[in-house]
């Protein structure tokens, strides 16, 4: 998955992320840049696409 490293400024591909839902139930991904270490989130689709085709 693709995530934005805001202090590197450029796009970092991670493969291992953490998926949870805010408190605002948004569904976010939790990673760390592989190059500065600075923590990166995502904001995910609001169904998975199991949910999606039922």
């Amino acid at each position: 998955m693709t995530f934005y490293c805001v202090q590197c400024k450029a796009e970092r591909e991670v493969e291992t992320f953490e998926e949870f839902r805010t408190k605002h139930n948004l569904r976010m991904a939790k990673a760390t840049c592989p190059v500065c270490g600075f923590p990166l989130y995502r904001k995910l689709d609001t169904q998975p696409e199991q949910e999606k085709k039922a």
